[in-house]
């Protein structure tokens, strides 16, 4: 009886395998046979699933911020304050800290070698998915404002790769949270999810 094999699963195991791959050999020096000897595949496998490396490294870092936007927001509940919903967040960076600094430098390396509208693409998807997932947890209605907080925790864990010592992700939560209970702050005034009632009403 013939196997059956489990293509999503199979193609989300590739993803995650690869994950290690790019943090550890860097974007430029993988081939897709480089890819395949590495994850201990034909390069026939790989190119059953993805077009390219292109393809595969794009599908790579899409999944990988569904899956981070997932962990981040599963154990925050609509009847906790702004301020414990940004405890929760603050706890998830501290614990989550080194695979989004992965992240964030495969990104930024990709970024080097690729300037054309698929690269920006990619680039501006992600950054909206979090910032769409941050307005919805901290109940800010103002997208500017969302970017700009998004800005600031992306730049806290840059300076951690840069200087691990010197970061604390704690004060920043601190400062994030006295930020956003500012009154005179606009966008900041969003009634809380449950006066709001049903996801998507307004």
């Amino acid at each position: 009886m013939p196997r059956i094999v489990d293509h999503d699963r199979r193609r989300e195991a590739l993803l995650e395998q690869s994950f290690g791959l790019f943090a550890r050999l860097g974007y430029a020096s993988l081939s897709m046979r480089g890819l395949a000897d590495q994850l201990g595949v034909s390069t026939g496998t790989l190119y059953h699933y993805f077009d390219g490396k292109d393809a595969l490294f794009q599908a790579m870092v899409r999944q990988a911020t569904a899956k981070t936007v997932a962990l981040a927001t599963q154990g925050i509940s609509a009847d906790l304050s702004r301020g414990e919903r940004i405890a929760a967040l603050g706890r998830f960076l501290e614990e989550n800290a080194s695979p989004l600094q992965q992240t964030l430098q495969i990104t930024l390396e990709y970024q080097r070698h690729h300037s054309g509208e698929a690269a920006q693409g990619l680039l501006s998807d992600t950054l909206t998915e979090y910032t769409e997932a941050l307005a919805e947890q901290l109940d800010i209605a103002d997208e500017g404002v969302a970017r700009a907080l998004l800005s600031f925790l992306l730049g806290a864990l840059v300076q951690r790769i840069l200087d691990p010592d010197a970061v604390d992700l704690g004060a920043h939560m601190r400062l994030l949270s006295v930020v956003a209970e500012l009154a005179e702050l606009p966008g900041l005034n969003r009634p809380s999810a449950a006066e709001r009632g049903p996801k998507g009403a307004r």
